[in-house]
């Protein structure tokens, strides 16, 4: 690869990190910084805030680093966009819409894509995936390479609590905050400690040149399957492309004895780590430009002859049907009643652009302008509107109902967080939801 495709490559394997975050409003256990959104056994969308938040002058720009995200179109019109902003600006807002949005404020592509990607890992609720301390642990160390903010004790879940080095874990709570950078927190629950068992949290951020250390469990299971051995080919999709190389060297956890028993003094979830953790990054490979790297089994596809790329080192385009076999499927249970994914997301797409023609729905049609609105960038965490959601239903983004339930909650909580608990625009937003989420259950 040149230089710059590599970089892309990099970029591709680089996108689950924790992020370390100061919560303004609370100095409280970690376990009262989430009851406001922790998702409980049903996988709720979080609950809509009955208070207005402090006053957001806790958000400041001042010596933030990030990455450039790439900003998100707006397509609002003026007046949209001042009903989803606010009823009346005071004069500190306009003064602040005369100002240039930073870009560490700005919305990055990986929080608001609306078309599903197998990397990097974009978290939705009720979703079982692998976490590995490795890629966490390297995480921090390119976070204090680049100096983006001080890493805190509390921002490494295993020197709180226990933590293996793999952990198979389920998201049950999902958070955004302005740090800046943006970042999401989630609440993982240890899935082989039963139901009242350890729970963790990690907070992170899309950084370029960290590999995920949050694979799905149904991606990891597949990989594991192939058994990858020196002298296969594989390709690998990178920014929407194919890119081919051969296995130099796999490295695999010892075999046990075949006298041996399980440890019984290891508990399940120990007994899982030290089978799983061994996959992480065990693949040397050869990319056909000659630059040679590790990876995980996860990022390795089999090869189709039939799709090569004109030139050695070359790439090419994934079609739909390609990128549509390597995503994940869904298990019937998570698309109630009759468990027909696609046939649910059509349907909803369908009643949502029914629902965006009612002047109830008006201010929330497009996303905010931030142009115009720079204020609303920095006051509301996880910007949503009705096109944004539409077009995830029809893209089948959305893994489950739940994950689609905790975007629709937040065209409520945006708006009771941007505006006067009393404004017209908060009722309307709340309407709206109840609306959308009959639809959707």
């Amino acid at each position: 690869l040149s230089g710059s495709a590599h970089s892309s490559r990099s970029r591709s394997h680089s996108h689950s990190h924790a992020s370390s975050l100061d919560y303004t409003q609370s100095s409280s256990s970690e376990s009262s910084q989430y009851s406001d959104w922790e998702a409980g056994a049903a996988l709720a969308p979080p609950a809509r805030a009955r208070r207005r938040p402090l006053p957001t002058n806790r958000y400041s720009p001042a010596g933030a680093s990030a990455k450039r995200p790439a900003a998100r179109a707006a397509a609002a019109a003026a007046g949209e966009a001042a009903a989803a902003a606010g009823e009346a600006a005071t004069a500190g807002e306009a003064a602040a819409a005369e100002e240039e949005l930073p870009e560490a404020f700005r919305p990055g592509e990986w929080l608001t894509a609306v078309a599903p990607r197998k990397a990097p890992y974009h978290p939705q609720m009720g979703d079982e995936c692998l976490y590995f301390r490795l890629g966490h642990q390297r995480y921090f160390e390119a976070v204090a390479e680049k100096d983006l903010y001080k890493i805190n004790p509390r921002d490494k879940p295993w020197e709180r609590t226990l933590v293996h080095e793999c952990e198979l874990v389920k998201v049950v709570g999902i958070k955004y905050v302005i740090k800046p950078p943006r970042v999401v927190c989630l609440k993982l629950a240890c899935v082989l400690e039963g139901p009242r068992g350890r729970s963790f949290t990690v907070r992170y951020h899309d950084m370029a040149d960290v590999i995920d250390f949050l694979v799905l469990r149904q991606q990891y299971e597949l990989a594991v399957a192939r058994r990858w051995a020196p002298a296969d080919r594989f390709r690998c999709i990178i920014d929407d492309s194919w890119w081919t190389g051969v296995v130099v060297e796999r490295s695999l956890p010892p075999a046990p004895a075949a006298s041996s028993a399980p440890d019984a003094a290891m508990s399940p979830a120990a007994q899982f780590s030290a089978t799983a953790a061994p996959h992480f990054l065990s693949i040397r490979v050869r990319w056909d430009n000659g630059e040679v790297e590790r990876l995980s089994p996860w990022d390795l596809e089999p090869l189709d002859e039939a799709r090569l790329p004109a030139e050695p080192g070359g790439a090419v385009a994934v079609l739909p049907r390609e990128l549509d076999a390597v995503l994940y499927r869904a298990a019937p249970r998570e698309w109630p009643p009759d468990g027909n994914r696609a046939a649910a997301c059509r349907t909803i797409a369908t009643h949502i652009s029914q629902v965006m023609t009612l002047s109830v729905a008006e201010p929330f049609v497009a996303p905010v302008d931030l142009q115009q609105y720079p204020s609303y960038a920095r006051v509301v965490p996880y910007p949503i509107d009705l096109a944004t959601i539409r077009a995830r239903f029809d893209n089948m983004f959305y893994r489950r109902a739940a994950a689609a339930q905790f975007d629709v909650r937040y065209l409520a909580s945006n708006a009771e967080q941007f505006n006067e608990p009393h404004a017209t625009i908060v009722r309307q937003a709340r309407l709206v939801t109840d609306l959308l989420l009959h639809i959707i259950r």
